[in-house]
């Protein structure tokens, strides 16, 4: 049976395209809401019935926070908190990844299922004596009590991503062959063979989610 061309508006209207709109407006109604609350006046945030624009408009909360509440430094803890750690967990990760993917070496199957274990692990179950280790070297209150933690927790999951990532880039990318044939890099274009390997592992990096800010922003 051919299927049916559509006309007129079923070309653009259809069961996707309502149910995405229905998911974006779900999605954005409580944004909207929490960004339209921020600029109220703080005692006119809990008003009944409640106004659905900031009416009227004030900065109160925002001075309130940073100034009253040092939010600002709070803030500037957790960007260099997910700098560092997304940083270590993606050097670190994409090293170990292409290692465990590309290079021979004993024991992978055994890392790589330890890694994926470790991975499914709760940091919970790990707080109490986490913190009694934090607390016994001395690095309470500190970056690198927290940069660390998160780096350990992160890093099995983005190695084992990343390790299945690098399967997937040509073995010709990684090390240029001797031949000019087309297809091939000759010794004399090495670095134009690396080019595509890099970018591909760069875009690995970057599509890894346990290496994305989300996983350690607090």
């Amino acid at each position: 049976m051919r299927n049916r061309k559509r006309v007129g508006w079923h070309r653009y209207i259809n069961g996707v395209i309502i149910s995405t709109v229905v998911t974006v407006i779900f999605i954005l109604i409580p944004l909207y809401w929490l960004i339209a609350s921020s600029f109220k006046a703080p005692n006119s945030v809990g008003n009944s019935p409640p106004s659905y624009g900031p009416t009227p408009f004030s900065f109160a909360n925002y001075s309130n926070a940073f100034v009253g509440y040092d939010f600002g430094i709070y803030f500037r803890n957790s960007i260099i908190v997910t700098l560092a750690t997304t940083a270590l967990v993606l050097v670190l990760g994409t090293l170990a990844g292409y290692a465990l993917g590309r290079l021979p070496m004993r024991g992978k199957f055994t890392t790589l299922v330890i890694l994926l274990i470790i991975s499914v692990f709760p940091a919970v179950a790990v707080l109490a004596p986490l913190y009694l280790l934090m607390r016994d070297i001395g690095w309470l209150n500190s970056y690198q009590g927290l940069i660390l933690p998160y780096t350990a927790f992160n890093l099995p999951f983005a190695i084992w991503i990343l390790r299945n990532y690098m399967l997937g880039i040509p073995r010709k990318w990684r090390r240029p062959a001797a031949s000019t044939a087309p297809g091939h890099c000759a010794p004399s274009g090495r670095s134009s063979c690396r080019r595509p390997f890099l970018a591909c592992s760069r875009r690995a990096s970057s599509a890894s989610p346990p290496a994305g800010p989300s996983s350690s922003w607090r």
